[in-house]
């Protein structure tokens, strides 16, 4: 089902599809847009907006037509039409992130666009390991845990256009050690063969990021989606983000002032004290300030900030943009709509300020589009709605004890007075300040006198409680909505995907 968010962003937690706004109203916010880019008032690198909006378009695109033609796959035949863009990392996501893809494809041919999703390889791979159930051939919540299998070494953060495979022989026996983890699921994971083509591909290129893309694209070919991709680091290099990049380094001083304003707007509104979020400030050592890119040198692993003087008109080599320039550069000079997760949509509050104080005009809107889908695996049944009302009634049990004395015991004449004191307690509740301690300090004293009376009901509700708790962590590691998209059966998860096609 496809479900409608507010702006406060948050994934579904039943599984279904969340896109905000609904596909109804996606062709206005693609019009709005469009009405809004067509701006003959705003130039880039002396080139009006709309101009250099069709000549980036045709760049761009060029330039992934031969990036995938150069990995030897087919390369989508689209138009050089208005541009539909998403993108994200090339990590073993979960499912809530594969779904960009296959929406990215469905509402392109819906509304007669191209669809062209980014590959943000300058960003740095932060583990190689994925995330399993361990789940015991007895069903005991107890043993049930999660555990993360490395298919490779990690020594470091290296951005994914640099990072190959460390450690060939981890890398290729990664699913048969994976095996004994998934063996006792009930399903069979997807897993084996997409560690094929992973292998496959892994002939190919050493990359790892290249290695992951390239996969993902070979099983959204299978379940009929079709995009064209480009990496972030080959649209840097092209001509039309060159000059977007020369027309903030030269307007550097402004740009600067009013990057670092929003992001402190964006702390206050959202109460963050963070100083590296959403993003850190650009730098500034006197004249000297930081300009929102990276750059690469040669040979080095690590990016490097790009400090520009005044008057400096020289371009690094390798130039890479960051998070708020890239979305910049794709939601104003490149697309006509551009489809988010809630994270990107998130930080792009600030890129929606930069973008109004900077060129003055209205930020295009974008799309927030993220999905839940769960692993089909076994769970307990105890229920969130269990534990809740267990905690309730030790606690209940602790400080409302006359509640549960049995009928058999309430004759007894200790009983009887212990219970007849704490009800005239509760009767006589002072509502002044002077007498409230005293009241207080006798309630508690009767309240601790009955307790032993319900000593064996405790006991049993403890326990209760211990094995709901038990089975609700179990199930909290079960149903989590981050496990990776391969780890899923085939058919389930191509029937969950296509339906946004």
């Amino acid at each position: 089902m496809l479900l409608s968010v507010p702006h406060r962003y948050r994934a579904p937690t039943e599984e279904g599809v969340l896109s905000e706004p609904p596909e109804a109203e996606i062709a206005n916010l693609l019009r709005s847009n469009r009405a809004i880019l067509d701006n003959g008032t705003v130039a880039i690198d002396g080139t009006p907006l709309g101009e250099f909006r069709r000549e980036a378009a045709a760049d761009i695109l060029d330039t992934a037509r031969r990036y995938m033609h150069e990995c030897g796959e087919p390369v989508p035949d689209f138009p050089n039409g208005p541009l539909l863009m998403s993108g994200h990392q090339p990590e073993l996501t979960h499912v809530g992130v594969l779904v960009k893809t296959f929406a990215l494809h469905g509402m392109a041919l819906r509304h007669g666009m191209t669809p062209l999703n980014l590959i943000v390889d300058n960003d740095t791979a932060k583990n190689t390991s994925l995330r399993f159930a361990q789940i015991p051939e007895v069903m005991k919540p107890e043993d049930v845990h999660l555990v993360s299998l490395p298919y490779d070494h990690f020594e470091g953060e290296v951005t994914f256009e640099q990072r190959p495979i460390l450690d060939p022989a981890l890398f290729r026996s990664f699913a048969e050690r994976a095996h004994p983890y998934t063996r006792t699921w009930g399903f069979e994971p997807l897993l084996p063969e997409f560690w094929d083509e992973m292998k496959r591909q892994h002939a190919r290129t050493p990359i790892m990021g290249e290695i992951i893309s390239a996969t993902r694209r070979s099983w959204e070919r299978r379940w009929d989606c079709r995009n064209l991709e480009i990496p972030l680091s080959r649209m840097c290099e092209t001509k039309s983000f060159r000059r977007f990049a020369r027309h903030i380094q030269n307007d550097l001083p402004r740009f600067h002032a009013i990057y670092n304003e929003s992001v402190a707007a964006y702390r206050l509104r959202n109460r963050v004290r963070s100083r590296n979020h959403p993003v850190p400030d650009l730098a500034r050592d006197g004249e000297v300030r930081e300009a929102p890119f990276w750059t690469l040198k040669p040979g080095e692993e690590r990016r490097s900030r790009w400090m520009v003087k005044p008057g400096d008109t020289a371009e690094p080599r390798a130039l890479r943009s960051r998070a708020l320039t890239t979305t910049m550069f794709l939601r104003c000079c490149l697309s006509d709509g551009f489809i988010h997760g809630i994270g990107g949509a998130k930080y792009d509050e600030v890129t929606d300020d930069i973008l109004q104080r900077w060129l003055g005009i209205q930020p295009p809107k974008f799309i927030v589009l993220t999905a839940t889908l769960r692993l089909p695996l076994p769970t307990f049944p105890a229920t969130v709605h269990e534990l809740h009302k267990a905690e309730h009634i030790l606690r209940d049990l602790s400080w409302n004890p006359q509640r549960w004395i049995p009928d058999f015991s309430r004759n007894l004449p200790e009983i009887q007075r212990l219970l007849l004191e704490k009800e005239r307690l509760i009767r006589s509740k002072p509502a002044g300040k002077a007498t409230r301690k005293d009241w207080f300090r006798k309630h508690v004293s009767a309240t601790e006198r009955l307790r032993p009376f319900v000593n064996e009901r405790t006991e049993l509700a403890k326990k209760e409680l211990e094995r709901v708790q038990i089975q609700e962590k179990a199930n909290e590691a079960l149903i989590r909505r981050d496990f990776a998209w391969c780890l899923f059966p085939e058919e389930l998860l191509k029937r969950f995907c296509q339906k946004l096609l």
